[in-house]
């Protein structure tokens, strides 16, 4: 893994809350709400849908994220 991604993981690890909701994957993965709604309905991201919201368990997304690391991900 290269050091930035190693940042990234172990922020997203250790100041950031369990669950994760669009707003959120805006903020780290740097992207706009449209480009966070399409990650978050992407086949195997691992989101649910609560009503009409999007969230993402905080291991979940961990452990998608190293399972896609250097894959590239179409949305």
């Amino acid at each position: 893994m290269n050091e930035a991604f190693n940042k990234q993981l172990n922020d997203i690890d250790n100041n950031q809350p369990v669950i994760y909701n669009t707003n959120d994957i805006q903020r780290i993965f740097k992207c706009g709400k449209q480009q966070a709604y399409q990650l978050m309905n992407t086949k195997g991201f691992p989101s649910i849908r609560l009503n009409s919201k999007l969230i993402v368990e905080k291991s979940a997304l961990l452990q998608w994220l190293k399972l896609n690391q250097g894959k590239q991900v179409l949305m």
